[in-house]
């Protein structure tokens, strides 16, 4: 513990009173936190996850398209009849679901020739009654540019008591949003739910379904098929244990001779590693070798970036200042053989027999025949931004965070001074009268001698480009 400087009032000469103020005066700049500014220094970044409110995150996107074909049924329906490929299928599945908290979020294009439904199927297999307590399930139904409403929906509602169900051995519990159940063809859907699994264990799948969900549903697993030049494996499901995500370090101090413009961040980017032959076929799917690094000293920016989609073969210049510690990894249960479909499942047995998605791990693809990361973005993955500025002026100052987007991106945001619910935006670098390519969190007036911390936070839905920049704007 630290305690204030002791001063002998016998000295009696002002040059002395003053050199000793000196003294008192560093030791305060001395005792600042390094990860804040100091007289317009960057503030050091980073992420973490987040310490409160935080659920494992079940995210479903593969198979991206649906289709109802002579050789492909996604439907969880009944089978057709046997010259047709087998329906009865789930998107994703999970057999054993036990005790704690949990986001599902899911998005697809429906590319059958017909209006389809989405749901959440629960089954108790085991002996004993389980409890699951639902605090509310809602699909956008149309979510390429109205992606996020489903994360409105639910945040909004924080107020609402949750639904328990109580499974019964051997019974099942389809869960459905009840006021948007019409999906057309050609759209992309977008639904989410927050759980708790209270006791018990189920098993949780996500379906489609034209009429009437089959009573025996098979497992697709992670689907690898390559049809009408859509590669599914590029994009994932899986479960990971964190779905929030947190800022530090974004603590500055300004006065008078402080610029107006963009605050400089502080932290290390992140290196592609090229590849050196560790990818060959014989290893398929996985691959040994890091893909990405971060750089051994932080550098200076006026922005950073998230949500980055880490393929080694992507030109976008925003990727060469990447955060990377934003992202989050993803489990794949059931993603090969010797994969267990159960969770919770610790990280040894994930990285000895299952798909493991991480901006640090390369994957050799089949139908690519070429290493690249992982497509994973940070999708569903909910960002808490607290930024605290202190002003040491005389001049009221603005301070803004501000995100702009590198391609089409639904976002659903809340953030200080701008609103206090949850709202969506559609975020777009083709920025027309229904949306923007630049759009402020957060925002709050600074006086003279005073302090404020800016919260925002912000959800990518889907589909989304990703690549999010951000920064934090100071003005008069």
């Amino acid at each position: 513990m630290s305690t204030s400087p002791k001063v002998n009032y016998q000295y009696s000469t002002r040059l002395e009173i003053l050199f000793l103020s000196f003294c008192i005066f560093l030791g305060i700049v001395a005792s600042l936190p390094a990860s804040g500014s100091v007289s317009g220094a960057p503030a050091k970044i980073s992420y973490q996850s987040r310490a409160t409110g935080n659920r494992a995150l079940i995210f479903s996107n593969n198979p991206e398209y649906l289709w109802n074909t002579k050789d492909i049924c996604d439907l969880a329906d009944e089978s057709r009849n046997t010259d047709d490929a087998e329906c009865g299928n789930t998107l994703f599945h999970i057999e054993s679901l036990r005790n704690g908290n949990y986001r599902v979020w899911w998005e697809h294009r429906n590319m059958m020739p017909f209006i389809i439904q989405s749901a959440l199927v629960f089954e108790n297999k085991a002996t004993a009654a389980a409890v699951i307590e639902v605090e509310g399930i809602h699909v956008e139904t149309n979510s390429k540019k109205n992606g996020g409403r489903e994360f409105v929906a639910l945040l909004n509602s924080g107020e609402a008591k949750p639904k328990v169900l109580k499974i019964e051995p051997g019974e099942r519990v389809v869960l459905q949003d009840s006021d948007n159940r019409r999906i057309f063809p050609g759209h992309y859907f977008a639904g989410v739910s927050d759980l708790t699994v209270v006791s018990g264990t189920v098993s949780l799948s996500e379906v489609v379904f034209r009429r009437h969900i089959a009573r025996e549903l098979r497992n697709s697993h992670y689907d690898q098929r390559d049809n009408f030049g859509v590669r599914e494996s590029l994009v994932y499901k899986g479960i990971s244990p964190v779905s929030s995500v947190e800022l530090t370090g974004a603590v500055f101090t300004i006065d008078d001779s402080t610029s107006n413009g963009l605050l400089p961040v502080a932290y290390k980017p992140a290196q592609v590693v090229s590849d050196s032959g560790y990818c060959q076929t014989n290893q398929l799917p996985a691959c040994s070798g890091q893909a990405i690094a971060k750089s051994s000293e932080p550098s200076e920016f006026s922005s950073w970036v998230t949500h980055i989609a880490p393929d080694p073969a992507d030109s976008n210049p925003k990727r060469t200042f990447a955060i990377v510690d934003d992202l989050v990894s993803l489990i794949l249960p059931a993603s090969l053989e010797n994969c267990p479909s159960i969770w919770p499942m610790s990280l040894e047995i994930a990285q000895r027999h299952c798909l493991v998605m991480s901006p640090y791990l390369r994957w050799f693809l089949r139908d690519v025949q070429n290493w690249r990361l992982p497509n994973w973005g940070n999708w569903a993955v909910q960002y808490h931004h607290p930024v605290t500025v202190t002003n040491s002026g005389e001049i009221e100052r603005l301070v803004k965070i501000v995100v702009t987007a590198d391609g089409e991106s639904p976002i659903a945001f809340r953030g200080t001074g701008v609103t206090e619910k949850w709202k969506q935006y559609f975020l777009t670098d083709r920025a027309s009268n229904n949306s923007r390519k630049m759009l402020t969190l957060a925002q709050a007036v600074i006086l003279p001698g005073s302090t404020v911390t800016l919260e925002a936070e912000l959800i990518l839905a889907g589909p989304a480009a990703g690549t999010l920049q951000h920064h934090i704007e100071l003005s008069n």
